[in-house]
């Protein structure tokens, strides 16, 4: 029996599901008392053994064995900064035990970081520290990943999808987290932060100690019907290593909360009723409207050829007059019936519309591959050859858009004829149930009412990302102690982000066929197709000095250029197969042939129209050139870079550094401004050690951002340039912006202790001359220009206002976060004997909050007319991470659980500061303010040998519904929060497995 709409509260649970969820957490109970017994049984044996009364100690002697260290990490905590605050590290040992799959599992369980959706399927990178998507830099072995970038300068709204390329985590040997400015080791961008990829090399394959070896991974998430499969195999001989890896996954949209499976869900539709008969009467036909077509014309009876005008329903039934419903005989009944809206009622999974209660159906597929190989020149010298290749595909259908044409509702949401609310029609599918010229479209062979309302709409999302990168480094380690090693890289690198958004209608509904194609009246076609790609050449070199003067000191010295060019293009297109006939359809009887004439007379029927034709039409919904293809930007980039870690003494660490970018845009685009920006950046940081257990620390960072290509693409102005008087003229211009800066001040102390270790700090990033779209007042030159040319297409009013158009990109706001972190990592075993060796648990919490935020006053105009920043949405809620995890000492077998608690976003930050019609006030983010949760997850391994690693996992075990911030502020303002909000409810449990083989 299924479930209604209206009667489903989240708050309503079962007993059964009490029960389930008592039995879970009897089995949490369980595992944390496994480790507990497993200890106390070997430990009672121990014991024993040591009480027997045999003396004698027999003596084996163990041959000698050779141990080689695996490949240490590329990257760790405290490779250029002595503090560590605000950074974390996730080799790809902690990835696997983590069961990351891709970025969202990467800060799963890490405290002030977040993804940001992008909505279909992708994401826009990162949020840390209040900002996101471009202003936190994404690298790949140093090289930027592309931007996220959404066209709106060519009137193309959706052009673009504003996401970036996502990077396969089977490729990565170690990730790098960092939160607060970032500019020495990620340049431009890394505003917030910076999330760096270190890829595999080749003895991240190879086993220790072996020279040929071959790995397999396979895993399954049940959330989203997630498969992946990695294969990899390398050798070395003693002057040429090698490996290749090729990595395929597939998957489906995360599966709706069990707690909304059931649901069904009702719609009412605009429909077509011929009207035959006038219901007032009884048995009266409206003959003076009656018709046949052509073809009856050769029909041996043309009585059944008769036709009656199609009307659209409405929300009240067709008029009877003084006359009852019982009063009417079946054909009449039928027609008053037909005369009403259809109302509907489905699935929630069959559902499309506005109040569609779950995700939409999505297929995925990813196929990446990575080669590496290395030749030893000389025993100093090593050459570095890689390739990597990834596609990945999101094919999604938009559920939201009605496969139905919608009617008019009230503001219950009942039919009404007044009513203000259509659901369901957008531009080219608009139809107007007032308009008459619409409403004469005939019955085609099909027997279809009005063409449009007789097919199936459907529309679909296609995104697909290609990323190709070449590789050629020289890594050079001299016989000297003072000069550790010298590296050089040279990378090409092509990144490409296509939209195809496709909207059809050419299936009879209901049934819905995406692969239908177009060939009757009504039927359609509008395909918008968009790329973005970005080709970037990077070339990056470093030295490394370890040397002793008046104290330690492990110098590096960064230089490197690159050059990267942009592109934007679209392809729109509309094909519709309209009626030709339309406008000209009645035939004169006056031309028929006498045998026509009598088969005319013969039906009865009042008119006589021509057959209906359909006509192919097709339209480039471009426009002129600049609607659908821009300019190329072409950036290049140099910069040189200094860091020290200085070890004066045992109670002081200090690091410290510099770099200088040298950054320069360049487009033929007029309304591009060709300029070059010089950047400086810095951090510092300090750890005295007031005891050896204990560490004062200290930290303070910048980072940069200079414009981005989706900033600098947009016309910062659409208005023409006036020839009379260009004094005072509208020119259609781009505005000189300065880049973004931010500065990070991070105190704290860390106590270590052989048990374990505590880090607490507090951050404050100021954030300055941050870029968003707004409209300047008008100068008082365009003031005067207006009020003598109020007839001018550049002015509104009077007295003159901006026009919408007039928006830019300019530096509107300055912006303060601050916020607390605590990290802790305690053996628990150390603390006690009483607990089993293996056993530890981790502490997490991050909160971050607004400090301050205002306005900066444009430089040309007294004020801001219109300005709507969404700065506060990338504030992460504040979140606590408790693990408690037990590894045996034979490291054949290990579990864990996590907590993870989230608070509810803060409402201050849901009130945004924003400027309408030149005066500020606060708006509204959005209606829905997910509520806090908590979650459970459980995680176990297996070894049975060295080479093979079962694991599995079960997320969400106690089934909590919740929905994260990161997903809800996806929702805009006038979202309906009793509706679409349920769309972003996270799965309920779902389980994961692994199986991995080393040989």
């Amino acid at each position: 029996m299924s479930k209604s709409i209206t009667h489903t509260s989240p708050s309503v649970h079962t007993m059964t599901t009490h029960r389930l969820n008592l039995a879970i957490k009897a089995a949490l109970f369980g595992v944390a008392v496994l480790p507990l017994s497993v200890w106390a049984q070997e430990n009672t044996q121990t014991d024993a053994n040591s009480d027997t009364k045999d003396t004698k100690t027999p003596v084996v002697y163990l041959d000698a064995i050779t141990v080689t260290a695996a490949p240490s990490a590329p990257v760790s905590r405290f490779d250029t900064d002595v503090t560590g605050l605000g950074k974390t590290v996730k080799t790809a040992e902690t990835l696997a035990k983590e069961q990351v799959q891709g970025i969202r599992d990467l800060v799963r369980y890490e405290t002030g970081v977040s993804v940001v959706e992008q909505g279909r399927g992708g994401s826009s990178g990162f949020a840390i520290h209040g900002v996101d998507k471009n202003r936190v830099g994404i690298t790949v072995d140093g090289i930027a990943q592309i931007q996220s970038y959404k066209d709106e300068s060519t009137k193309r709204a959706g052009a673009g999808s504003g996401a970036m390329n996502e990077i396969e985590i089977e490729n990565i040997a170690a990730v790098a987290i960092n939160k607060g400015g970032n500019a020495l080791e990620a340049g431009s961008g890394a505003l917030g932060g910076s999330v760096a990829f270190h890829t595999k090399d080749v003895g991240d394959v190879l086993k220790s100690g072996k020279n040929l070896g071959a790995q397999s991974k396979t895993t399954y998430n049940s959330k989203n019907d997630h498969l992946s499969q990695t294969l990899a195999a390398a050798g070395k001989t003693e002057r040429v290593e090698a490996m290749v890896q090729y990595t395929y996954r597939k998957g489906k949209e995360n599966k709706a909360h069990s707690d909304l499976n059931g649901i069904n869900q009702s719609l009412y539709r605009l429909g077509a009723w011929q009207q035959k008969y006038d219901l007032r009467k009884p048995n009266e036909l409206f003959a003076g409207t009656s018709y046949i077509t052509e073809s009856c014309l050769a029909s041996d009876d043309p009585k059944n050829c008769v036709q009656y005008p199609y009307v659209y329903t409405k929300a009240l039934p067709d008029g009877i007059g003084n006359r009852n419903f019982s009063e009417l005989n079946d054909a009449e009944k039928a027609q008053y019936l037909a005369s009403m809206h259809p109302h509907e009622v489905v699935s929630a999974k069959d559902y499309t519309g506005t109040y569609r209660l779950l995700p939409d159906p999505m297929d995925y597929r990813s196929d990446s591959y990575l080669a590496r190989l290395n030749i030893k020149i000389t025993p100093n010298l090593v050459s570095k050859l890689l390739l990597e290749d990834t596609k990945q595909t999101y094919n999604i259908r938009d559920m939201r858009h009605c496969s139905y044409h919608g009617a008019r509702l009230g503001n219950d949401g009942k039919p009404a004829n007044g009513g203000s609310i259509v659901l369901c029609d957008d531009y080219q599918e608009y139809l107007n149930a007032n308009d008459a010229s619409q409403a004469s479209f005939r019955p085609g062979a099909n027997d279809a009412p009005i063409p449009k309302l007789a097919y199936a709409r459907s529309s679909v999302f296609n995104q697909e990302h290609g990323k190709t990168r070449y590789g050629l480094g020289f890594e050079f380690k001299p016989d000297t102690p003072w000069f550790k090693q010298a590296k050089l890289n040279l990378h090409q690198q092509n990144i490409q982000i296509i939209n195809h958004d496709i909207k059809k209608s050419c299936s009879q509904y209901p049934k819905v066929d995406l692969n239908c194609g177009i060939s009757e009246i009504g039927h359609y076609e509008y395909q918008n197709n968009y790329r973005y790609k970005e080709g970037r050449t990077s070339l990056t070199g470093k030295l490394d000095f370890n040397f002793d003067l008046l104290g330690q000191h492990d110098l590096t010295v960064l230089a490197g250029a690159d050059k990267v060019k942009s592109q934007f293009r679209a392809n729109n297109r509309r094909r519709t197969i309209i009626d030709t006939t339309q406008g000209d359809a009645i035939i004169d009887k006056s031309t028929l042939t006498a045998q026509e004439q009598a088969k005319f007379e013969q039906s009865g029927a009042a008119w006589i129209v021509k057959n209906r034709l359909g006509r192919l039409e097709e339209k480039d919904a471009c426009g002129n050139a600049n609607e659908c293809e821009r300019a190329p930007i072409h950036g290049s980039n140099q910069y040189v870079g200094i860091n020290n870690l200085y070890t004066p003494n045992d109670y002081v660490d200090l690091s410290f550094g510099g770099r200088l970018d040298k950054q320069r845009i360049h487009s033929t685009d007029s309304n591009i401004i060709n300029k070059t920006y010089t950047n400086k950046s810095y951090n510092f940081g300090a750890a005295v050690h007031l005891t050896p257990d204990f560490s004062l620390l200290y930290k303070t960072a910048k980072g940069f951002r200079t414009p981005s290509f989706y900033e600098l693409y947009n016309y910062n102005s659409t208005a023409a340039q006036h020839k009379n008087d260009p004094d005072v003229s509208f020119p259609k211009r781009a505005v000189d912006v300065k880049p973004e800066t931010s500065n990070t001040n991070e105190y704290g102390f860390r106590y270590q202790h052989p048990w374990g270790d505590i880090e607490m700090s507090m951050f404050k990033s100021r954030y300055k001359d941050m870029l968003d779209k707004a409209i300047p007042n008008l100068t008082k030159a365009q003031q005067d220009y207006c009020k003598a040319h109020l007839d001018s297409n550049e002015c509104v009013g009077n007295p003159p206002t901006p026009k919408t158009s007039d928006e830019v990109f300019a530096n509107l706001y300055n912006a303060t976060i601050k916020g607390v972190s605590v990290k802790g990592k305690l053996d628990l075993h150390a603390m006690t004997s009483k607990l089993p060796d293996g056993l530890e648990m981790t502490l997490g919490y991050g909160h971050t909050k607004l400090g301050k935020f205002d306005y900066i006053a444009p430089k040309d105009a007294d004020g801001w007319y219109q300005a709507r920043p969404a700065f506060w949405d990338a504030i992460t809620p504040a979140r606590y991470v408790v693990g408690l995890n037990y590894d045996h000492p034979s490291q054949v077998w290990g579990i864990g659980t996590t907590l993870t608690h989230s608070k509810q976003k803060d409402e201050n930050e849901l009130s945004a500061l924003r400027i309408r019609n030149g005066k500020r006030e606060t708006q509204t983010l959005t209606h829905t303010i997910p509520k806090a949760y908590t979650l459970i997850d459980m995680t176990g391994y297996y070894s049975p040998t060295e080479s093979i690693t079962a694991r599995l996992g079960i997320n969400n075990v106690l089934n909590t519904r919740y929905t994260t911030w990161e997903a809800a502020r996806q929702l805009p303002s006038e979202a309906a929060s009793s509706t679409q909000s349920t769309r972003y409810i996270a799965p309920g449990r779902s389980y994961f497995a692994s199986l991995e083989m080393k040989f």
